[in-house]
């Protein structure tokens, strides 16, 4: 629901409402500060996953919407700001790398997952 500023909610924190939210963050952000290099290290292995891996992907939606609230202090503290203050600017770098790197890592597993999965289909004579 804070995909896109805070929207329409109680902001007692006094969140960004700014509708550009999402680009600046994942537009602007991410291409002029992130890299491969940043993301690649943090990227673990694929995990065993259970054959329909529903509960998996909801500790993983559960564990990627716990940093909401961190990005848009961040983005309150002006990480994303022209001029940001450095603590913030690095502590948004490292956790925008570590949610690519935990992106990653669920993709390879749900497709390592895919592939198990397949090798006991058979195909229809």
């Amino acid at each position: 629901m804070h995909f896109n500023g805070w929207g329409d909610y109680p902001n007692p924190a006094g969140y960004t409402a700014s509708r550009t939210f999402h680009a600046d963050y994942e537009e602007r952000f991410v291409d002029d500060h992130i890299s491969a290099a940043d993301v690649i290290p943090l990227v673990g292995p694929a995990a065993t996953l259970s054959d329909v891996p529903l509960a998996e992907i909801g500790r993983y939606l559960a564990n990627t919407n716990a940093q909401v609230v961190p990005l848009y202090e961040l983005a309150k503290r002006g990480a994303m700001a022209s001029n940001p203050p450095a603590d913030a600017q690095a502590a948004l770098i490292k956790l925008t790398a570590t949610q690519l790197a935990a992106a990653a890592t669920m993709l390879d597993s749900l497709v390592d997952t895919a592939w198990r999965a397949s090798a006991a289909l058979k195909e229809d004579d």
